[in-house]
């Protein structure tokens, strides 16, 4: 009631908190290389990475890759669903702030993606 007598527009949530909290959130301790929650740092997946030659990624993660993340990014991709596009923005600002990247890598898409899902 507050925002319509400052007139603000009233922030609409493109998920609901009971889905929101359905996201499996990464707490230390974390793998310094990947950022996947983990009690040892490298974690074995990143060990085997890493003794087979490949560089560091110094990785920051939010949440585990688990199934509610699949669906969120299948539905977010390849279901059209761009009013998704919101759904982690604050706490990845407030990410990007703490950790001060040298670096964001976004990642292409192809031209046949780009025009199917009309967004990347």
């Amino acid at each position: 009631m507050g925002d319509f007598f400052i007139f603000h527009q009233p922030q609409m949530l493109s998920i609901c908190e009971a889905c929101r909290q359905q996201f499996t959130r990464i707490t230390e301790p974390v793998c310094a290389e990947c950022g996947c929650q983990s009690q040892i740092s490298p974690c074995a997946e990143c060990e085997i990475w890493l003794t087979a030659g490949y560089p560091a990624i110094h990785n920051q993660a939010l949440f585990a890759y688990d199934e509610q993340m699949q669906q969120y990014f299948k539905q977010y991709k390849f279901q059209g669903g761009y009013h998704l596009r919101d759904v982690f923005q604050e706490m990845l600002a407030q990410r990007l702030v703490k950790v001060a990247p040298t670096m964001i890598v976004p990642i292409p898409i192809t031209t046949e993606t780009q025009n199917q899902r009309g967004f990347n």
